[in-house]
């Protein structure tokens, strides 16, 4: 049983070589941008407190508001990146990104940061990610998406690692300012620096990426393929289309409920170093307890993918194990106030999401009528920024309340302030469980049978084109 799971693990991997080559580039993307994320996202309350005089209620009111931009704008773009493809879509957010990141690298003003953070930082997160996902079903053929997707999440936890590591080698090298380019720059500003030129790559490469649709009707070794047209139609057009299905809203909902497990992710870059540093001392490296989480996804998640297709395990089983396994991760630092119990907690956070996550990414963009599928990750995209709404504000009160700048073991009460937090994020396994026999159906993680508009380019499940389509066809071979 064993060999055939690992042998399962092997072969998994094999399909992706079959792929178009824009799918590794979507790859390469995800994990530039992601390390540039991640090693932002994890100094960000601190960088506004240390660098722009931010107390830790205006840091956390900042981080919320940028979560709600973030979920406003990324629900309102789903209909765009349908219409602009996944090429142009992946070029603004590309743009987006780097011009936020490098106004934050040089800026000492209050008002430029929150500019950025209310600007830039939403347009690049509402064309991040949800296009990053649209390429990797669109790139991917029905026998080899199942574990593209397990690698996308596996690039995503690579990314995170690299973040980590970046954090922890720029404070163990440059503990002091140095002077670069006439510039005075912290530790916090190096790490920036880097961030910005990891995102700068995204621009060229994003600009390699084509339009285009794996033919799945046709066998995967033949790595065909047609050139996408999106799908006509204006945007109230294709908003009746997509609120008139059910599973639409059943989507809508799932999503919703996992906003609990989000937070307890959230509070890893909005609370967790802060509390880490003033509970152990300012030197403690939280950085490398995060790094935690990467390596056992990493580790998890291909492994996970392989048990639970050898074993047919239902989606909603997967994602119902993985959040009762992450949200019950934070109880840990209730528990125990030390080393030990930041382990305990990233680890099993980390379990949960080698189970829930990558389920969920298929489960969204899957369940898309096709040329629909921006609207679906982007509702599916909102609530990961949508989490940072309320975890700022109660990361701003609790680090106030619970765990001030200067407090001492005597008056400090974290384990009580991660008790708090915890049954907020425990919320989300509790509502699964009571309403799964509503939320979930079978067939709801498979592409719609028939759809209206699907098909632009050719006819669904027909094994050849109509003549007028052949000249749009290309059987491409990735070197």
């Amino acid at each position: 049983s064993a060999d055939k799971l690992l042998e399962k693990v092997r072969t998994g991997p094999e399909t992706l070589r079959h792929a178009p080559i824009d799918l590794f580039i979507v790859y390469s993307i995800k994990l530039a941008e992601c390390v540039a994320y991640y090693g932002f996202a994890y100094v960000y309350v601190t960088y506004l407190s240390e660098e722009l005089n931010f107390t830790d209620e205006e840091a956390g009111d900042l981080y919320s508001v940028y979560g709600l931009l973030c979920t406003v704008v990324g629900l309102q773009m789903g209909y765009v990146i349908d219409r602009l493809g996944v090429r142009r879509s992946m070029m603004i957010g590309c743009v987006a990104s780097t011009l936020a990141r490098t106004i934050c690298l040089f800026t000492t003003s209050k008002w430029w940061a929150c500019f950025a953070s209310v600007t830039f930082f939403p347009v690049g997160a509402a064309f991040g990610v949800p296009v990053l996902a649209l390429g990797v079903r669109r790139y991917t053929h029905d026998e080899n998406r199942g574990f593209a997707f397990s690698f996308f999440y596996a690039v995503l936890c690579l990314a995170c690692l690299f973040g980590s590591i970046i954090i922890n080698r720029v404070r163990a090298y440059v503990p002091e300012p140095i002077d670069f380019l006439g510039l005075r720059l912290s530790w916090l500003r190096i790490v920036l620096l880097v961030c910005c030129l990891f995102t700068l790559y995204t621009v060229p490469a994003a600009y390699f990426v084509r339009d285009i649709q794996v033919l799945s009707d046709r066998p995967l070794k033949e790595r065909s393929f047609c050139v996408y047209k999106p799908r006509e139609g204006s945007m109230l057009e294709a908003l009746k289309e997509v609120v008139g299905h059910r599973r639409f809203w059943r989507l809508v909902a799932v999503t919703l409920i996992f906003c609990g497990v989000r937070m307890t992710f959230r509070h890893l870059d909005a609370t967790f170093p802060k509390y880490f540093t003033r509970t152990f001392g300012a030197q403690a490296p939280f950085e490398l307890i995060l790094c935690i989480n990467p390596i056992v996804t990493m580790v998890c998640t291909p492994m996970v993918t392989g048990y639970l297709l050898k074993h047919k395990v239902p989606y909603d089983r997967a994602l119902l194990v993985g959040a009762f396994v992450s949200g019950t991760s934070i109880f840990c630092l209730a528990a125990w106030e030390s080393f030990s119990g930041a382990v305990a907690f990233v680890l099993m956070l980390s379990v949960g999401e080698a189970i829930w996550s990558p389920k969920l990414y298929e489960f969204s963009t899957m369940a898309a009528p096709e040329g629909r599928e921006g609207i679906y990750v982007a509702i599916t995209m909102a609530p990961m920024y949508l989490a940072s709404v309320p975890v700022g504000t109660l990361s701003g009160w609790a680090l106030e309340r619970f765990c001030p700048k200067g407090a001492t073991m005597a008056t400090r009460q974290t384990r009580l302030m991660w008790f708090i937090l915890g049954m907020i994020g425990f919320s989300s396994p509790v509502l699964l469980y009571v309403f799964r026999r509503s939320l979930f159906r079978p067939g709801d993680d498979a592409p719609p049978e028939q759809e209206d508009g699907e098909g632009v380019t050719r006819a669904p499940g027909r094994a050849k084109l109509p003549k007028e389509d052949k000249d749009e066809v290309e059987l491409g071979a990735r070197e």
